[in-house]
């Protein structure tokens, strides 16, 4: 081969793993001929690898991740990632950086990549934690109809074949930015009622049900989350946006609530105190308590109700809320010392989640309108 006149086809086949590239000196022309294509950079780092030149491959590794961002392929460049944190831990500085690159994009190209955007940093570290990389071979059976339907499995590159025991079900192919796996809702629990197998070597991002359920208890925003993706397979393709736009999932507001926590202990007066909205969606709210109500046994008080109240900054005009308290944290206001509260809303129609988006979205630039105009 030589640079100029490699087919540029020949980078599609790297990428979708029907061609396998297989000594050092066939790499470099790749890389001269196509220094910006990230599907270069990144299968010359799974040959390093190989190879053991570890400290090589995390360069191929970073310089493939930088650009499957540039590109806008985001799970990509997060298993380009997880694949130079295997070789060294990461730092909390390189985490922080990849989750900043992720969320700054105004839009994004597929179902998966707006779910990333969506996320906030510790929850996009919880899942980065928790998910594993895993190279199937060509021909490699992975999953098998008996065993159990327990994983959610994302394909980063290649393609698998799944094909049911049952007769009367389609079989479907899967290819990069698709996914598999039954994990919601996460009380049911079946077999996986299919053979999977890769056609070529394939790469998947996985994370366990169990695992899921933990991340989703402590952040209920990736439930939802969760059950946007999982609805996103169930759209015809030719209703599928193009582009999907990340700027309307998650509202940055701040806006003072009246908050009602009952305890267990039936009889007793729920615990009522003031807070502060650090961001809200369709799936809950992040509350910041105001610090003179420090002493509040939040920790005591998860699983149990919460009753919040939206209102006008004159409370002529109000709206409640009832949720569950799903996890706490300790944090600062203003130098002083209080706790962060997620708060999960119960289940609603998805008009009124809307609605509810609205009107909180109307009473936070009323709030900011009238903290400007006093020169706050």
């Amino acid at each position: 081969m030589t640079g100029p006149k490699i087919d540029p086809k020949i980078v599609d086949q790297i990428a979708e793993g029907s061609l396998v590239i297989g000594n050092a000196a066939d790499f470099k022309k790749l890389i001269e001929a196509f220094p910006d294509r990230p599907e270069v950079h990144r299968a010359h780092g799974d040959f390093l690898f190989r190879k053991k030149k570890f400290f090589e491959a995390g360069i191929a590794f970073r310089k493939a991740g930088a650009l499957f961002l540039e590109t806008g392929h985001t799970l990509q460049a997060i298993a380009a990632n997880l694949n130079k944190w295997e070789i060294v831990k990461p730092l909390s500085r390189e985490m922080r950086a990849l989750y900043l690159a992720i969320h700054k994009r105004d839009s994004h190209f597929n179902a998966v990549a707006e779910c990333c955007g969506k996320m906030s940093y510790p929850e996009m570290h919880a899942i980065l934690r928790s998910v594993k990389v895993q190279q199937l071979a060509a021909e490699e059976v992975f999953l098998s109809p008996d065993d159990p339907d327990n994983k959610l499995c994302f394909v980063v590159s290649g393609r698998v074949e799944i094909t049911p025991e049952k007769k009367n079900k389609e079989g479907r192919i899967c290819e990069a930015n698709d996914f598999f796996g039954q994990v919601y809702p996460f009380e049911k629990e079946d077999r996986f009622g299919a053979t999977c197998k890769a056609i070529f070597p394939t790469e998947l991002i996985i994370i366990d049900r169990m695992d899921l359920m933990t991340i989703c208890g402590n952040y209920p925003d990736v439930e939802t989350g969760l059950r946007n993706l999982l609805a996103d397979t169930e759209m015809p393709p030719e209703e599928k946006p193009s582009v999907y736009n990340r700027k309307t999932s998650r509202q940055n507001l701040k806006i003072t609530l009246g908050v009602e926590i009952y305890p267990a202990e039936p009889g007793r007066s729920p615990y009522i105190f003031k807070g502060y909205t650090s961001d809200i969606s369709l799936g809950g709210i992040c509350l910041v308590i105001d610090p003179k109500y420090r002493d509040l046994p939040a920790g005591e008080l998860l699983g149990r109700i919460a009753k919040l109240r939206i209102s006008l900054p004159d409370e002529s005009v109000g709206l409640n809320i009832f949720g569950t308290l799903a996890w706490r944290k300790n944090s600062e206001l203003d130098g002083e010392p209080t706790t962060v509260l997620g708060i999960k809303f119960n289940e609603m129609p998805p008009r009124l989640r809307g609605l509810l988006i609205v009107f909180a979205n109307t009473i936070g630039q009323m709030t900011a309108s009238q903290d400007k105009e006093a020169g706050k």
